[in-house]
């Protein structure tokens, strides 16, 4: 049976005491929800979350809770990708969106969707490895992963990464934009960098993979000015 936040919060608490736990996670949200209580109704999420908050504050204790993403397609914000209810991430002081790089094959990605006021942190990426760890009570070995090549990515965006891995075989955002620098510089002339910008957002390129995406491009030539790339042409 799953633990329930109102009538199980007295042993839950007892449990973060005993432990001298300062983070508590659960994944999630939904399950440990009263079924008395409509996740889509404000008033009863609040009495549901309640009891948890309450002992947040008391034991001083970082609650984290998670909600898997419905299959919305395109780019769409955190609470409309919440799935189940927006509830739970309206009554969030932050709410970060962990999903798949747009065009990064086998990274992952996680950004804030939702914060208090201020600069906003730059994204996450990384990559998932297997590996194994001990049991340190029973030093039976236990498979596990681990985060590898974790690196910050400041033009990706929440409403930008990907609630599942990209389908093999589908054209990649790297080959998409080779293919429409191909066909924009076909004249062989020089070309203003926000032309082909404008051409990948038309045929829907995101931002952040256009900008990464230019770099890596090694079929084109790029002419500087004052340190920045202003033209390129097809080699």
């Amino acid at each position: 049976m799953s633990l329930n936040f109102v009538r199980h919060a007295k042993h839950l608490e007892e449990i973060i005491v005993e432990g001298a736990f300062q983070v508590v996670y659960f994944d999630q949200v939904l399950d440990h929800l009263d079924s008395a209580l409509n996740s889509h109704t404000q008033h009863d999420v609040r009495a549901a979350l309640a009891p948890l908050r309450s002992i947040a504050r008391r034991r001083e204790v970082c609650v984290i809770y998670t909600m898997h993403p419905n299959k919305i397609g395109g780019q769409a914000s955190v609470r409309d990708r919440s799935g189940g209810s927006g509830q739970f991430t309206d009554l969030t002081r932050s709410a970060l969106f962990l999903g798949y790089h747009p065009d990064r094959e086998g990274w992952r990605a996680v950004a804030r969707g939702k914060g208090n006021a201020g600069v906003v942190p730059p994204a996450l990426t990384f990559r998932i490895e297997g590996t194994f760890a001990v049991n340190p009570k029973t030093r039976d070995v236990v498979e596990t992963a681990k985060v590898v090549d974790l690196e910050e990515d400041p033009h990706l965006r929440a409403d930008e990464i990907l609630p599942h891995e990209p389908r093999r075989g589908e054209e990649t955002a790297a080959d998409k934009l080779n293919r429409i620098a191909q066909t924009v510089g076909a004249d062989g002339e020089w070309h203003a960098r926000k032309e082909l910008a404008d051409a990948c957002a038309a045929e829907g390129v995101q931002g952040s993979t256009f900008t990464h995406g230019f770099l890596d491009l090694t079929t084109i030539v790029r002419e500087t000015h004052r340190g920045r790339e202003s033209q390129w042409r097809i080699k």
